[in-house]
C-alpha cells in the first residue's frame, strides 16, 4: 500500500489550495500526482470515477453512465470506418442493439440505460458535423458494382445508378490527389444516393417485383411481418428485460471483482480506510445476483448466451424489414409521382394517421388543417422515409368520403376538391399565424 505525505504549503510559499476544481492543487490533481508516484513503485492504482449526485445516491446508475460511454465509444469505432455515411452507420449501431434518436444530435440507448445519451458528448468527434466531414473527406472510395439486372420495371432506376457511379468515380480520378470542399460535399451526397438506388434495385430483384402491383403486395407482407414479430417481441419484453439486466450486472460483478479484492486487503491494514463507492456497488450485485464467484457470474453469462443470441436476432430481423419497406415505400412513391393518373396529392405525418379506425387495408387520415376524415386504401399511400411524411395520392374526378372527428360519414368530395380544401385551410391557418 502506498501512503502520500502532502505539505501544507505550496513551493510558492503559500498555503496549499485545496478547492476540488483547481486542477493542480485540488484533491482530484493531488489524486493524479499521487497515482504517478504509485505507479513507478508498482502500487496498485484504484480506478478513477466521476460521480455525480444523484436521486437516491444510486451509485450503480452512475458507474453505468461511465461504463456505458466506454461501451458505445468501443461500438462506434467497431464499424465507423466499414460504413459510407451517417445513416448506414446508425443503421449498424441498431443492428447491435441501440436505439436511435436522430435529429440535430444523434442520441443512443443501449440495453439498460434509463434515457438517452447524446454521442457527441461523449467525444465531439462524434458531432454530426464531423461526422459527415469524417465520411465527406474520404478520398478514392471503390464503389460496390450493382449486382441486378435491368428490367423494363427497374430501368430508369437502373440508368440513375450506373449514372450516379459512372460520376463519382470519373470525378476521383480527375481530383485526385487534391481537395475540393464543395467537391467533398457534392460526393458524399452522391455515394448515399448511389447506395440506396443501388439497395432498392436489389430489394426489387430479391422479391422478383415486376410491377406496382408487386410493390404493394410486398409492403402489405412486409407490414405484416412487422407486426408479428413486434408483438412477439412486445410478448416477451419482460424476459428479453431480465436476462440481459442480469447478464450485464454479471459483467459488471467480473469488472470490479479485483477492486473489491484490492479494498478489502486495504481495510485489513488500515480500518480508517474509507471503502469507495465500488464496494458498495459490487456487494449490492452479489446479493442480488445471489453469487459469490467470478465463476457463478461467468456461468450466469454463458447461461443467458443463446437467448441473447435470439433477442439479438430478432431485433436484426425487424431492423431489416423497416430497412426494405422504407425501400420498397420510395420506388412506390416514385411510381405513384410519376404517373399521369395521380396529379393531386396530399402530404401528412404520421400523427394524422387514425389507427384505432384504420385496418390492415385502409388508413382512416385525418386531413390536415381541417376537421375531416378519409379512409383510403393504403396502396394509395406512401411514405418517405427521408423526410418522414406520407403522401396521399388522389385521381382528379374519383369521389371520396368524408367523415367527421366520430368517424360519421358526412359527406362527398372529388380529388381536386379534397387537395384545394386542405391547402385554402393551410392558407387561412398561417394568415391567423402571421397575424
Amino acid at each position: 500500500m502506498a501512503l502520500s505525505l502532502l505539505n501544507a504549503i505550496n513551493l510558492s510559499g503559500k498555503k496549499l489550495e485545496d478547492r476540488l476544481a483547481n486542477q493542480k492543487e485540488g484533491l482530484y490533481g493531488l489524486s493524479d500526482t499521487s497515482d504517478k508516484i504509485a505507479a513507478e513503485y508498482g502500487c496498485f492504482i484504484m480506478p478513477k470515477k466521476i460521480y455525480q449526485k444523484s436521486r437516491e445516491r444510486d451509485y450503480y446508475y452512475q458507474y453505468k453512465r461511465q461504463t456505458w460511454k466506454e461501451q458505445i465509444q468501443d461500438d462506434i469505432e467497431k464499424v465507423i470506418s466499414k460504413c459510407n455515411g451517417i445513416d448506414e452507420l446508425l443503421d449498424e449501431l441498431s443492428i447491435r442493439g441501440y436505439e436511435i434518436r436522430r435529429g440535430k444530435h444523434i442520441s443512443v440507448k443501449c440495453l439498460g440505460m434509463q434515457r438517452y445519451a447524446r454521442i457527441d458528448t461523449i467525444s465531439s468527434k462524434y458531432s454530426t458535423s464531423n461526422l459527415y466531414k469524417f465520411y465527406r473527406d474520404r478520398t478514392n472510395i471503390k464503389l460496390l458494382a450493382i449486382k441486378t439486372n435491368k428490367t423494363e420495371f427497374n430501368s430508369i432506376l437502373f440508368q440513375k445508378a450506373n449514372e450516379s457511379k459512372i460520376a463519382i468515380e470519373k470525378s476521383q480520378l480527375q481530383t485526385k490527389g487534391k481537395v475540393y470542399n464543395e467537391y467533398q460535399k457534392t460526393k458524399y451526397q452522391e455515394i448515399q444516393r448511389y447506395y440506396k438506388l443501388k439497395q432498392q434495385l436489389e430489394y426489387l430483384d430479391k422479391y422478383n417485383i415486376r410491377d406496382f402491383n408487386d410493390i404493394e403486395t410486398e409492403i402489405s407482407i412486409k407490414r405484416g411481418q412487422i407486426k408479428d414479430k413486434n408483438v412477439e417481441m412486445k410478448k416477451n419484453q419482460e424476459k428479453f428485460d431480465k436476462i440481459l439486466k442480469t447478464t450485464e450486472m454479471a459483467n459488471d460483478y467480473i469488472r470490479l471483482y479485483e477492486l473489491y479484492e484490492y479494498a478489502i486487503s486495504y481495510k485489513e491494514i488500515d480500518e480508517d480506510y474509507v471503502f469507495p463507492p465500488e464496494v458498495d456497488i459490487f456487494i449490492k450485485l452479489q446479493n442480488d445476483l445471489n453469487i459469490i464467484s467470478i465463476d457463478e457470474a461467468k456461468q450466469l453469462i454463458k447461461d443467458s448466451r443463446s437467448e441473447r443470441i435470439k433477442i439479438n436476432k430478432k431485433r436484426n430481423e425487424i431492423l431489416e424489414l423497416q430497412r426494405e419497406l422504407n425501400h420498397l415505400e420510395t420506388i412506390k412513391e416514385e411510381k405513384l409521382s410519376s404517373s399521369d393518373l395521380y396529379i393531386h396529392n396530399i402530404k401528412f405525418g404520421g400523427n394524422k394517421i387514425d389507427y384505432k379506425n384504420s385496418n390492415d387495408k385502409e388508413y382512416c387520415i385525418n386531413l390536415p388543417y381541417t376537421n375531416f376524415k378519409i379512409h383510403i386504401d393504403k396502396k394509395f399511400t406512401a411514405y418517405n422515409e427521408k423526410y418522414q411524411f406520407y403522401t396521399l395520392y388522389l385521381v382528379d374526378d374519383k369521389e371520396y368520403e368524408l367523415y367527421d372527428k366520430d368517424n360519421q360519414k358526412i359527406g362527398i368530395a372529388k380529388g381536386t376538391d379534397l387537395e384545394k380544401l386542405v391547402l385554402e385551410k393551410k392558407k387561412e391557418i398561417d394568415s391567423l399565424y402571421s397575424k
